[in-house]
Order: C-alpha cells, then sequence, then structure tokens
C-alpha cells in the first residue's frame, strides 16, 4: 500500500512539472509584428483630382441655365449661361447671332482701374466702346444679363477651371459651353513683368498655346475674346 501511494505521488509531480515548462514555452514564444498599414487620403482613395482640371464627370459640375438665371435640365436645347456648381460660379455662354454674346467678338484689354491695371489702362477704342474688355462688362451689367449686373472679368484661376484637359480644339466641354473658339481669352490679371500686357488663357489643345503653354501675355491692345463670370471671390 505505501509504495502504491508513492507511486501517485511521484505520478503527480511529474504532471506539474511537464505543465510548467510547457507554460514557459507559451510565454516566451516571440510575437509575429504586425505590419503597419499604408496611409491613405482623408475618406480613403486617391488624392482628389483638382477642380475642373482633369475634364472627368466627377470633377466638372455644370448645369443649364435659362434668360433669367433659372436652372434647366441637362437636355435643354436653348440656354443662356452656366452655373459650375464646383466653384459656385456663373459663367456667360457665347452665340452665333451677331449679338452682343457672339463668338466672334474680339476684344482690347482695358481696366481704367489704377488699383488693377498695372498703371496701363490699356485701349478704350471711341470708335466702338465694344472693343474694349471694360465697355464690354458695363453692357452686359447694364441689360442684366441672366438677372444679374455683378458680371465681371474672370480672374486666371476662374477661367483656368472650366479647361476641360481631355478635349481638344476647343479645350473645354461644348455640350455647356458651345460657340467656344480655340484661341486666347482675356483675365482680368495685369502681367506684372510689363504692364502693357495681360495675361489669357489659350482654349486648344488642352494645355498648348503659345510656347505649349496653357497660359500666356498678350499686348493689351491686341485683341482676345472673352467670357465673362459672376459670384465667387
Amino acid at each position: 500500500m505505501k509504495n502504491k501511494y508513492l507511486l501517485i505521488l511521484l505520478a503527480l509531480m511529474l504532471i506539474f512539472a511537464c505543465s510548467k515548462s510547457t507554460s514557459s514555452n507559451d510565454d516566451d514564444e516571440p510575437t509575429t509584428p504586425t505590419t503597419p498599414t499604408t496611409p491613405t487620403t482623408p475618406g480613403g482613395g486617391d488624392t482628389p483630382e483638382t477642380p475642373g482640371f482633369n475634364g472627368s464627370d466627377s470633377v466638372f459640375n455644370f448645369t443649364k441655365l435659362d434668360e433669367d438665371g433659372k436652372e434647366l435640365s441637362k437636355d435643354a436645347t436653348q440656354w443662356y449661361g452656366v452655373l459650375d456648381k464646383t466653384t459656385g460660379l456663373m459663367w456667360e455662354v457665347k452665340t452665333n447671332d451677331d449679338g452682343l454674346h457672339d463668338k466672334d467678338n474680339y476684344y482690347k484689354w482695358y481696366d481704367s482701374n489704377t488699383e488693377t491695371n498695372g498703371g496701363y489702362a490699356g485701349s478704350n477704342s471711341q470708335s466702338n466702346p465694344l472693343d474694349c474688355t471694360q465697355e464690354f462688362v458695363d453692357t452686359v451689367n447694364a441689360v442684366n444679363y441672366l438677372g444679374y449686373n455683378d458680371w465681371r472679368m474672370p480672374t486666371l484661376e476662374e477661367l483656368r477651371s472650366i479647361v476641360d484637359y481631355a478635349k481638344s480644339n476647343p479645350a473645354i466641354d461644348t455640350d455647356y459651353f458651345p460657340y467656344t473658339e480655340s484661341t486666347m481669352f482675356w483675365t482680368s490679371y495685369n502681367f506684372a513683368e510689363d504692364n502693357f500686357k495681360a495675361w489669357y488663357i489659350y482654349f486648344d489643345y488642352g494645355g498648348k498655346g503659345n510656347n505649349n503653354n496653357l497660359l500666356g501675355y498678350n499686348a493689351k491692345n491686341s485683341g482676345c475674346k472673352v467670357r465673362l463670370v459672376r459670384g465667387g471671390q
């Protein structure tokens, strides 16, 4: 009987020793490091595109407007202006009727405001006032185009925002901006290095203008097209 108790005691001691050894090995087992996750932009996905720069439907958000500035359906066949809901800017639409907004009209750059003209106003033609940008702006505001009288020349950034880099000749969505010539359109910006010149955007090949640039500068007495804008700023 005594030997039987000794055998049981030895068996219990052996079981206790094996259990301790196994527990020790588990504690010392090295853990596999977690692979760090790659940072993403807010909301996930790729870095957002700059509005108005790649010509995709997800960037441009144009709406046609009637003669009173009210929104129309995208299927409308007659419209008088365009609202860009991405930027909040309202744009002039060109026509082909020999009227005030005709696509063939050219303008010399003129700004009588000494705070913005760089020290040289440009050319104000007395024989035909509508040959200059300031008189064109004043005339459009006088007739309350689309129900508004705060139309103005666009800044360089504003005009560049409707350039469609996926299109060419012209580099703009003609489903919303018909009768757009593939040529230079004035901005409101004076050229700082030479106040006899002003900046333009070239609506040709989505970035190919003089010297293969989207933008450039021209003599203020030169003729360029104009597309007026309101809102923003």
